[in-house]
């Protein structure tokens, strides 16, 4: 499974990027505009809400592998509800799950989320 990647939301780029390889990027000189814009007052989101806000494939996927929600929460150490509001775009998978809805998925965190 990929843990890096480029998405485009509504026109815009952006990376994602494992959070050990950022903290090796960080102490890089070509990151002080990444440093000034943050301390800017830049606003961040969660991965899982940024990109989840478009709609996502989880229940398709899920049943691709002939999974119930149930089955597929006790993969990912979550409640069948948490599973079910996913799909159902309620509320967004946090990041460490998107990854491990991709790994249980066998599919890659693109694949999950159309707009991204």
């Amino acid at each position: 499974m990929k843990t890096y990647g480029e998405i485009v939301i509504d026109g815009r780029e952006y990376i994602v990027i494992e959070k050990k390889y950022l903290a090796m990027l960080e102490e890089m000189e070509d990151m002080e505009d990444l440093r000034q814009f943050h301390a800017e007052g830049s606003v961040s989101r969660p991965l899982g809400e940024f990109i989840a806000e478009k709609g996502n494939f989880i229940k398709e996927f899920r049943k691709r592998k002939n999974l119930k929600q149930s089955e597929l929460a006790e993969l990912l150490g979550v409640t069948q509800s948490h599973v079910s509001r996913w799909e159902g775009g309620e509320i967004h998978p946090t990041t460490a799950n998107i990854f491990a809805l991709a790994k249980a998925l066998n599919c890659e965190v693109t694949d999950l989320f159309p707009g991204a």
